[in-house]
């Protein structure tokens, strides 16, 4: 599986011009702890210029968690989501400073009132963010000769996950 992720993420790194976002976990937990979900060596392969962290309310989590039926998880309670939560906000500052990269941290303190309630608010959120970064960067002239900006491009994850609040908000950003 590392072996895959190694590669998908040397493609990754290739990718210039290009918006591509990445839904991956920031750390694992594992019965020895928690490793990092992007290590030293891939952050610096792909060396991203910002790391935009989604937190949404342990509750929320859970109960999308015990709605999904397709993968097997280990159960965990409120307070170790939270917890969760915590370490990967740390391994997202040691990433973001690593390469240093901007980091925005996009944090729901309120429950969701519907199912994926926050997804069109953290594309909102994320399309907000994108925006003052390109008009904080002057670019330049055009030449004749060059081609076009790219759009924005949502890549596909690496990992084949259920629908996720980051799924969703992607799919808002892909109309950017």
């Amino acid at each position: 599986e590392r072996k895959v992720q190694e590669e998908a993420y040397k493609k990754i790194a290739r990718m210039r011009g290009k918006y591509i976002f990445i839904d991956t976990h920031l750390s694992i937990k594992t019965p020895k702890g928690y490793f990092p979900g992007l290590s030293d060596e891939i952050i610096e392969m792909i060396k991203p210029e910002m790391i935009i962290v989604l937190e949404f309310p342990p509750k929320d989590i859970l109960e999308r968690r015990k709605k999904d039926k397709k993968r097997k998880r280990d159960i965990e309670t409120i307070e170790e989501i939270a917890e969760h939560q915590r370490i990967n906000r740390q391994f997202a500052i040691n990433a973001a400073s690593h390469v240093e990269a901007a980091l925005e941290i996009i944090s729901f303190k309120q429950r969701q009132k519907r199912d994926f309630g926050h997804a069109k608010l953290a594309a909102e959120k994320i399309r907000n963010i994108l925006d003052v970064e390109a008009k904080a960067v002057p670019s330049p002239e055009p030449q004749p000769t060059t081609p076009p900006q790219a759009e924005p491009v949502i890549e596909e994850k690496v990992q084949d996950e259920f629908i996720s609040d980051l799924e969703l908000a992607l799919r808002e950003l892909e109309q950017f």
